[in-house]
């Protein structure tokens, strides 16, 4: 069994691929999520545009079609992810905290809109965290509320490319 931090194998068992409620509006983001799923290291980032009800089936849906492959998957909300940095810089462990989440198998990043207009935020999450993961090959998905297009004028250029760019799913 896989290991997930932040207590995901709390996720509902019940919260899978099969009863997500899917609709013209999310069906090619259900299909990507479930290829991602069943191969994780075919893609190196991946965002998507959902409401948020919508967000935390998906999420869970991960969660649970990873829990029987051998893989370390960690979720971290922006919120938090950003309460946890401040505390380690504060304490000069950013470097650590950093690796922390560079070293996971799979990381899934959700409320992606809450870093817009931070820029050192921004730039520790992309250049210490998401470009080595990018170069590394290992897979990160990243969640909104927001489109990149929404994003566009609050996102560091870089990061917007690469939600841009990247495998990009929208509702």
């Amino acid at each position: 069994m896989g290991y997930f931090s932040n207590n995901l194998l709390n996720a509902p068992e019940y919260t899978t691929f099969e009863t997500f409620p899917i609709s013209t509006e999310n069906e090619q983001q259900i299909k990507a999520a479930k290829q991602l799923a069943d191969d994780p290291f075919s893609f190196r980032c991946m965002f998507f545009h959902l409401p948020a009800d919508q967000r935390l089936h998906l999420k869970y849906a991960l969660i649970n079609q990873l829990a029987d492959k051998d893989h370390i998957v960690d979720s971290v909300n922006i919120a938090d992810f950003i309460e946890g940095l401040l505390e380690a810089l504060r304490q000069g462990a950013g470097c650590s905290y950093a690796r922390y989440y560079v070293d996971s198998d799979i990381l899934l990043v959700d409320d992606l809109q809450l870093m817009a207009n931070k820029e050192t935020t921004q730039e520790t999450f992309y250049a210490h965290i998401l470009k080595p993961r990018i170069e590394a090959g290992l897979p990160t998905v990243m969640l909104s509320e927001c489109s990149h297009e929404e994003l566009s004028g609050s996102l560091r250029k870089d990061l917007h490319n690469l939600l841009r760019l990247g495998l990009y799913a929208d509702s």
